[in-house]
């Protein structure tokens, strides 16, 4: 018997961390403009509440699999902040 099922079904469920991830994104679209957030920080505004939610699932179901779709994550979003670093902003003209 795993953690989770000893202590009764998690609160946090894949749904909720998607819909919840899909809130986000939207709320940081219409705010991030609004800001005047570009760039590397609009890029950390989409990305890091996702990614946090994805962990508070994965340590919720302790799995291999989870596991997997925590080191991919991390991933994703370390390659989105730094292209974001990387897209030219404009020319000085």
């Amino acid at each position: 018997m795993t953690r989770t099922e000893a202590l009764g079904s998690s609160p946090v469920t894949g749904v909720r961390v998607a819909t919840l991830s899909v809130l986000w994104l939207g709320v940081a679209y219409l705010a991030g403009s609004t800001l005047g957030i570009y760039y590397e920080a609009l890029a950390a505004l989409y990305a890091i509440p996702v990614l946090l939610l994805t962990y508070t699932y994965c340590l919720s179901h302790r799995c291999r699999s989870t596991a997997a779709l925590a080191i991919v994550a991390t991933i994703v979003v370390v390659l989105i902040i730094g292209s974001s670093v990387l897209i030219p902003k404009g020319s000085a003209a």
